[in-house]
């Protein structure tokens, strides 16, 4: 194996366990506001780690709402 295909395997492994968490936590659509920037830290800081704690705790719950509130058919917030 040469030294290019080293460092080009080298790359996408940083990309895949560093960058990809914070990309992901950044473009879903569970969370919102500074939910989103809260699991985008947790995510930079602690890369999978923190991901997975996001995936469990947003993804997984069906409660979570993201810090949005819902309403009712007549404009009632529900709790």
């Amino acid at each position: 194996m040469d030294v290019l295909s080293v460092l080009a395997i080298g790359f996408l492994a940083t990309f895949f366990f560093n960058v990809l968490p914070c990309i992901l936590a950044l473009l879903s659509s569970k969370a919102a506001g500074l939910h989103k920037v809260a699991w985008f830290v947790l995510a930079f800081f602690l890369s999978w780690l923190g991901y997975l704690v996001y995936y469990f705790v947003v993804i997984k719950d069906p409660s979570y709402r993201g810090g949005r509130p819902r309403y009712d058919s007549m404009g009632r917030i529900i709790r």
